[in-house]
């Protein structure tokens, strides 16, 4: 006689099998799974690195940002103070230069400052003018005018200058003195002679409307009087002169046609 196993009876309140236990809320709190980037050592409020925006974010220490800015205002005022002490360096020497110029301007010629002589028709002297311009036309210079410029013979050829015939000379004024006249008119050189007591003859010059006609004096010998006097007359009565001058000094007159 086989014997029959005995199934065993369950109750409906038994379960069939063991089920296991679900996670409550209480144990969500527990540790979670980490992803793979977990193990990068990022930390929270990293989220910025490592993006593609660029370079990383890196939050600046409170203060280092006042030495960094005081840095570039120290490196900026620096260059600000040399450029100024160059600058001032260059107006001092520019200013020395300037007044190196005008002294030696002076000592050279003379003071500019000087006595303007108003000469009229009646000073031009129209045969010797027109003498000087027929030759120029010839192609011929006259001796007097050897030591003029190509552009004073030009005008006075065209006739936009003339020519006056005046003695530098006063002999009660110029006794045993000596001296240089330099004459020129617009810049250019028109003629220049050697004054002396014994200095009988008139010296030429050109005279023009447009331009003034500059001597340049330098004394060689005073005299014996220790000083020596230069002037120009003209035909109205009317004269400029220089103040006394002594050996080696240097004076200006200068005239112009009205």
């Amino acid at each position: 006689m086989e014997l029959i196993p005995k199934l065993e009876t369950t109750s409906p309140d038994t379960p069939l099998r063991k089920e296991l236990p679900r996670a409550s809320a209480s144990n969500q709190s527990g540790p979670k799974l980490m992803r793979p980037e977990a193990k990068s050592g990022k930390k929270e409020g990293d989220s910025y690195r490592g993006t593609r925006s660029g370079r990383a974010y890196i939050p600046l220490e409170a203060g280092s940002e006042e030495p960094q800015l005081s840095g570039q205002e120290k490196a900026i005022a620096v260059p600000g103070k040399n450029g100024k002490a160059i600058f001032w360096i260059i107006v001092v020497v520019a200013a020395g230069l300037a007044l190196g110029a005008t002294y030696w301007s002076w000592h050279q010629f003379g003071d500019s400052s000087t006595n303007l002589l108003n000469l009229t028709v009646a000073d031009v002297d129209q045969q010797l003018t027109q003498s000087a311009r027929t030759s120029l036309l010839r192609g011929q210079v006259p001796t007097y005018l050897s030591s003029a410029s190509t552009e004073v013979l030009n005008k006075i050829k065209n006739g936009e200058m003339d020519l006056a015939a005046k003695n530098l000379v006063d002999s009660s004024q110029f006794s045993g003195a000596m001296a240089h006249v330099y004459i020129s008119i617009n810049g250019q050189a028109a003629t220049n002679e050697v004054l002396t007591s014994e200095h009988s003859k008139a010296t030429i010059f050109p005279i023009s409307r447009n331009s003034v006609t500059r001597f340049h004096y330098v004394v060689d010998s005073a005299g014996p009087g220790g000083t020596v006097r230069l002037s120009i007359p003209s035909t109205s009565g009317a004269a400029i002169s220089t103040g006394p001058l002594v050996n080696g000094a240097q004076a200006d007159l200068q005239v112009i046609e009205r």
